[in-house]
């Protein structure tokens, strides 16, 4: 017999918490603040001067900050006061629900591990959604003790932890022009390393980057390989290739060996504790050798599939 389901109206269904959006001096000066409207009834508030911004995510004290020079504050459709009568920078949630910020000079977002510079962003606290211009992410890979660098004109906050741009360098080093950097055309990014380490986690499968027109590149201008797809979870190096060898003997000839990371050639997302290796050899007197090797450590199994 099967079990027999709650019925709909009857489950209970997860409670949303809108946080209040808070707004602080970033120095001794405090920002001056000022208060209107549009024709159209839509309240905002601009705010000239250095400040620092905060909003709660969770009941766990995860923080969404922000510093910036400049901005304007969008309300959610609340009336809101003058702010003469109390409070000023620090109350500005207070005259209403923000629904959004436009922020400029120097700005500076961090949510855990993650922290966006850019010269503008626009951000939707409703949707967290977002746009930043002239936009460098960084976040922080545990695993491997490194930064990792995604560099764009714009770059798109699409949902909360997803990412996307064009024209984009990823690279693990912090310099304008990183000796070895990966150039793709576009890119769409999903971080969840905020949330896994939160929750006591630390896996493979935190990050997740889908890239079109990839291009490794050494300084500006050489290419080093070219794949028009690539799908990587950026705990390893971000190239497709493992390793090559080159050899001679009397029984193979003149041999090149290469091994490549299967997962990324076939432009999927590999499970977390499988690690697939491609493997295509040329040896001189016996010809093209191809083949793979594939070990796995899940829950209650583990393995090694080999091939060639």
């Amino acid at each position: 017999a099967k079990k027999p389901q709650p019925a709909a109206d009857k489950i209970p269904q997860q409670i949303k918490i809108k946080y209040p959006v808070n707004l602080a001096p970033a120095g001794e000066r405090e920002p001056n603040i000022e208060f209107g409207g549009s024709s159209k009834g839509e309240e905002f508030a601009t705010v000239i001067g250095r400040f620092y911004l905060w909003q709660k995510q969770d009941e766990q004290g995860r923080l969404l900050e922000m510093q910036a020079d400049d901005a304007v504050v969008f309300y959610a459709g609340e009336k809101i006061s003058t702010g003469e009568e109390s409070g000023g920078v620090k109350d500005i949630g207070a005259k209403g629900a923000i629904k959004a910020i436009y922020v400029r000079g120097d700005v500076v977002m961090t949510e855990g591990l993650r922290t966006i510079r850019a010269d503008e962003i626009y951000y939707d606290f409703d949707n967290k959604k977002g746009l930043a211009l002239n936009a460098t992410v960084r976040t922080f890979d545990v695993g491997r003790g490194i930064p990792i660098y995604v560099r764009a004109a714009r770059v798109r906050q699409t949902a909360e932890g997803q990412f996307a741009a064009d024209n984009v360098v990823v690279t693990t080093s912090e310099f304008a022009t990183p000796q070895v950097s990966l150039e793709v055309s576009s890119i769409i990014v999903t971080d969840t390393t905020t949330t896994d380490q939160q929750a006591g986690q630390s896996k493979d499968s935190s990050y997740d980057a889908q890239m079109q027109d990839v291009r490794l590149k050494a300084g500006n201008n050489a290419t080093v390989f070219y794949l028009p797809f690539m799908r990587s979870n950026l705990e390893r190096p971000d190239v497709p290739i493992k390793s090559v060898r080159v050899g001679n003997d009397s029984v193979w000839g003149t041999s090149v060996e290469t091994r490549w990371f299967l997962s990324r050639l076939l432009g999927l997302r590999e499970p977390e504790g499988t690690d697939g290796t491609f493997n295509l050899d040329y040896l001189s007197k016996r010809g093209v050798g191809t083949g793979m090797d594939v070990d796995y450590e899940q829950e209650n199994r583990l393995g090694k599939i080999t091939g060639y």
